[in-house]
This record gives C-alpha cells, sequence and structure tokens, in this order.
C-alpha cells in the first residue's frame, strides 16, 4: 500500500511540474514580447488637448446675440445691435460687418478698421449683452421655458431658474 501511495505521489508531483514548467515557457515570451512593444511619444500632444482646462476658450459671437458697441470719444455712434440670421451687424458709422463665428476683440478689430474711414483713429468696444444660446427647461418644473445659457450652468440652477420642482414631482 506504502509503494503505491509513493507512486501516485510522484506521479501527481510530476504532472504539476510539467504543466509549471509549461506555463513558465509559454508565459515569459509572451512578457517579453510585450515588454518590447512601442510606446506611443506623449512629447507631442495637439494644441487643442495640450491647452489648460481651466482656461475657457474665447467667447464666438452667434446670431442673436445682443451687443453693445461703446466708440468711448465720440459717445454719439455708441450702439446697441442684435446679431442678425446672416451673421451681420449694421452700425450707422459703419454700415454691414460680419459679426458671427468672430470674438470680442476679433469684431472690434473688424469694426476699427470699417469706422477708420468715417472717424479719425477711432477706438471701439464690444461687449455681448446677451447670448443667443438658451437651454429648454422642461418636465415637472414650476413654469417650463427657456433659459439663457452660461459657462457652469448646471441643471439645478437651470430648474431654480424656471420657478423650482413643481408640486407634483416626486423626489
Amino acid at each position: 500500500m506504502k509503494h503505491r501511495m509513493k507512486k501516485i505521489a510522484a506521479k501527481t508531483v510530476s504532472k504539476g511540474s510539467t504543466i509549471r514548467l509549461l506555463f513558465l515557457l509559454c508565459t515569459i515570451p509572451v512578457l517579453m514580447i510585450v515588454g518590447c512593444a512601442s510606446r506611443p511619444d506623449f512629447s507631442q500632444i495637439p494644441s487643442e488637448i495640450a491647452r489648460d482646462p481651466t482656461v475657457a476658450a474665447p467667447y464666438r459671437i452667434e446670431n442673436g446675440d445682443t451687443l453693445l458697441v461703446k466708440f468711448p470719444y465720440t459717445d454719439r455712434h455708441d450702439e446697441e445691435v442684435i446679431v442678425q440670421p446672416d451673421g451681420l451687424i449694421v452700425l450707422g458709422v459703419t454700415g454691414e460687418v460680419k459679426a458671427a463665428g468672430l470674438t470680442t476683440v476679433e469684431l472690434e478689430e473688424a469694426i476699427r478698421s470699417a469706422s477708420s474711414k468715417r472717424l479719425r483713429d477711432p477706438q471701439v468696444f464690444v461687449t455681448v449683452k446677451s447670448s443667443a444660446q438658451k437651454v429648454y427647461v422642461g418636465g415637472e418644473v414650476k413654469t417650463a421655458g427657456f433659459v439663457p445659457f452660461r459657462e457652469n450652468l448646471t441643471p439645478l440652477q437651470a430648474v431654480f431658474e424656471r420657478g423650482g420642482l413643481s408640486s407634483f414631482t416626486i423626489i
């Protein structure tokens, strides 16, 4: 009986050793291949991705935005205008100027250039009074409707701007 137990134990040890040996022989080449694989070069990240996420991109004027155009030294030319559906604004001193898609600084330069025909060394400041961007808040709110969109507007803030939750809302 003892002799038979030794034979079974010897077979078990040899089978276990063989399995471990095969596992190592298969694993080592795989690890070597994976270890030698090339890695991506992160030193050349595109500028769009590398941009600081805490700094917001400049606002681009859109159709429907309300703009304040100020000429500090000639107040009579100050105007409040709405960007038309074709992206243009019309000023008394310049006529039509393309505004949609530009930042306020770019629009100031375009107006300065166009108004220099009538004004000597014009100074111009453009401010976005109200944005055309809006979000719709509906459902179980007191008053459904549009809310002017602004950066970092949370859904809860939008709900409260429409009067909060309705009395039928189950929380």
